[in-house]
């Protein structure tokens, strides 16, 4: 199932739900939340440790909401050329 990241205002705070419209999301309109991306969870090596909290959160209210940081590609260090051995 598809899970929609959304980001509250210009803040740092985000939303995964499976709700495309967002509809679902806390705030009294839902011109307060931007849609970011669509992820397949298939795709993701999440482990419990990292997604369980989420999945908890998914089941009860339908959304998690998180802390997090907006980054582009320009952000992210590039890779080294050199091959770890």
């Amino acid at each position: 199932m598809a899970l929609h990241i959304f980001q509250y205002k210009e803040t740092e705070i985000f939303a995964l739900t499976h709700d495309g419209t967002g509809a679902n999301l806390p705030g009294r309109t839902r011109a307060e939340w931007r849609f970011i991306e669509t992820l397949d969870p298939v795709h993701f090596a999440w482990g419990e440790e990292n997604f369980g909290a989420a999945r908890a959160a998914l089941d009860a209210n339908g959304f998690f909401l998180f802390a997090g940081e907006m980054v582009t590609a320009e952000d992210v260090p590039a890779r080294s050329a050199k091959l770890l051995v």
